[in-house]
């Protein structure tokens, strides 16, 4: 999940190897669909958080169980999650709390 995670971070190279389209991964990040709470682009949900005054954007894969791959560009950042909650209603929100609450804003640049 990482490395996949890693690889969209670098525009689609691996060790300086170009596997993924740099012109699909730009566009698979632009929000083409929206629904009440979200976008999606192609593969990847696309989102923001707000730290303090500061909007960061950010994109992610997200799978059933809160299976998460989150790519925050602009903090040069991959976070991963892994969890079990299939049957928790919202389970989703848990690691979204997490990434809001306690590590971007442990890591976000003055």
């Amino acid at each position: 999940m990482a490395k996949l995670g890693q690889l969209a971070l670098n525009g689609g190279t691996w060790k300086g190897k170009r596997i993924v389209s740099a012109q699909w991964l730009t566009d698979s990040v632009r929000p083409r669909f929206t629904t009440e709470t979200a976008h999606y682009g192609y593969l990847w949900w696309v989102a923001s958080s707000t730290i303090g005054s500061r909007k960061i954007d950010w994109f992610e894969a997200f799978g059933l169980g809160g299976q998460r791959i989150i790519v925050v560009p602009a903090l040069d950042l991959v976070v991963i999650f892994t969890t079990g909650r299939y049957t928790v209603a919202d389970g989703w929100k848990v690691t979204e709390d997490l990434l809001d609450q306690f590590i971007l804003p442990a890591i976000k640049p003055d």
